[in-house]
């Protein structure tokens, strides 16, 4: 018996709910963060490959990003000249690998997205010699604005080392030392 794709479609959502963390995947946004999931995959490969134009494709045109070193842009345009910038150097060069994306719908318009990358930067001449490791988390704001999905906000900070799992970097409250 053919089952209508709809209905194979319902089903896969339901095994993918079951399987997700909480945060991930609240019954009600599932489609989004099937959409919001594949686009953060489709991104990290591009930035594997160093394509530039599949890199940038979920930025808003007024999107924001900070950088590792703290460096503002403003807009989509001044996003890509940093990454076109990063990819573009005469000696150096990287490798990017990233860790498990943590996904939290807000609510149908609205999603946080973060994940761990590593960045290991290299000399064009001798690809074997590393020459520093990189570490960060990125932390993205996204928004579905005329029924797209796009990243507004995007904040990369480094981090002391990498790890796969946000949950697995969590860190502790530090109590305040009273005084004498």
């Amino acid at each position: 018996m053919k089952y209508p794709s709809i209905i194979k479609a319902i089903v896969f959502l339901l095994i993918f709910c079951s399987a997700a963390k909480p945060a991930n995947c609240q019954s009600a946004y599932a489609p989004d963060s099937l959409i919001i999931l594949s686009m953060m995959q489709t991104q990290q490969f591009a930035m594997q490959r160093k394509d530039l134009s599949a890199v940038m494709k979920p930025f808003a045109d007024d999107a924001s990003l900070v950088n590792p070193a703290g460096y503002f842009y403003a807009n989509k345009k001044e996003i890509e000249e940093y990454y076109n910038t990063m990819n573009h150097l005469d000696t150096i060069t990287y490798n990017y690998s990233s860790g498990n994306v943590d996904l939290r719908m807000l609510d149908g318009n609205n999603a946080l997205i973060y994940y761990p990358w590593e960045m290991d930067w290299y000399n064009i001449k001798q690809p074997g010699k590393i020459l520093y490791k990189e570490f960060g988390l990125m932390s993205i704001s996204a928004q579905k604005r005329n029924t797209m999905w796009q990243w507004v906000a995007v904040t990369n900070q480094h981090t002391p080392e990498f790890f796969e799992e946000l949950s697995d970097h969590k860190g502790t409250a530090t109590p305040k030392k009273e005084s004498p």
